[in-house]
């Protein structure tokens, strides 16, 4: 930038000097004048820069070891299913390692059942869902919140159906939810 300034002041000289030649040896020596103050103008408009970078690599986050979770319901009964009976709790153990900043955003995604009118996680059985907390508040497919490393929110499931309709079939149940962690 500098060099380019110069340039064009050393141009400026030389055409100013061309147009007043006829006018005497005075305005040589003040545009002479005004070039070094130009150029003096100039060099100091330079700085260096000095940029200093660190670099952090991706904090490797795990569930203790795990790559799954599971929540076990134990028994239950279809009748009692009312969206608050069975709720349990989805333990996790968040383990995080190279972490620059503690904050953290969660987002939880899973294949999603209306019931109710409300987002719940498919399962195999037709009919029957399962309700995601973060604490009390009921979360929708695609929940996204930030939270601190070392407060992992704490999550529930709750086994869900539709108001007045009997399950068809008993048995085992699965869904599958996928939590995805960002570093901030």
């Amino acid at each position: 930038m500098n060099r380019s300034m110069e340039m064009r002041g050393t141009y400026f000289l030389t055409i100013c000097f061309k147009a007043l030649v006829l006018a005497g040896v005075i305005l040589f020596g003040a545009l002479i004048s005004l070039s070094f103050s130009y150029n003096a103008i100039a060099a100091n408009l330079s700085t260096n820069i000095q940029i200093r970078v660190t670099v952090y690599g991706e904090p490797e986050c795990t569930l203790g070891g795990a790559t799954t979770t599971s929540v076990d319901f134990g028994d239950i009964h279809q009748a009692k299913i009312d969206g608050a009976y069975g709720r349990s709790p989805i333990n996790y153990n968040l383990i995080c390692n190279g972490l620059y900043k503690n904050t953290l955003k969660m987002t939880l995604k899973w294949t999603d059942r209306q019931i109710n009118g409300e987002s719940s996680v498919t399962t195999n059985l037709p009919n029957l869902g399962i309700a995601i907390y973060r604490d009390g508040t009921r979360l929708s497919n695609g929940a996204t919140f930030n939270f601190n490393y070392g407060s992992s929110p704490a999550l529930y499931a709750v086994p869900v159906k539709p108001t007045g309709v009997n399950l068809t079939s008993g048995g085992d149940f699965t869904g599958n939810l996928t939590m995805v962690l960002d570093y901030q």
